[in-house]
């Protein structure tokens, strides 16, 4: 099960390094977006400051796991002190993706869940990659770990 990063008033960022390694100590920007099959899914990017952006890099979580791991602070560590941008969000069941049609698709106890079918996966990867593209007018990578790098492959 994938280590899950402390509230970002909570962390004690040298403790954390001491045990993980470097890694990004500050949320990325939230936002919530309603996918076509009404899906609301969490989205959360990192943006570089004070640098040229060379890129950008969706990231796609694994199965049970969703944007607030500690992978997902280590990888957005990376990214920034590269210039790249990370996008990501939770997929849907996971997190705090957990409404359909204006309301709760499952319990939260329940989150991470295998829901919906893999064409889900695929179709919510497709329409939050048009968005980043839109958004950033930068190269695009996909990256993903465990089910999210299923998605990523079937791109």
């Amino acid at each position: 099960m994938a280590q899950v990063a402390p509230e970002p008033m909570t962390m004690d960022r040298e403790a954390l390094v001491k045990r993980f390694g470097d890694l990004e100590d500050k949320e990325g920007a939230v936002e919530f977006v309603t996918m076509r099959d009404g899906w609301k899914l969490k989205r959360e990017s990192w943006t570089p400051a004070g640098t040229e952006v060379k890129g950008v890099m969706l990231f796609f979580h694994g199965t049970g796991e969703s944007t607030r791991t500690v992978g997902m602070r280590r990888l957005a560590f990376a990214c920034l002190k590269r210039g790249i941008v990370l996008e990501t969000y939770d997929r849907h069941g996971h997190g705090d993706s957990l409404h359909k049609n204006g309301k709760p698709f499952m319990p939260p106890a329940f989150a991470g869940s295998m829901i919906d079918t893999k064409g889900t996966n695929t179709e919510h990867a497709v329409e939050i990659a048009e968005l980043v593209m839109k958004k950033h007018g930068k190269p695009l990578m996909i990256m993903g770990h465990s089910g999210g790098g299923e998605t990523a492959h079937d791109h």
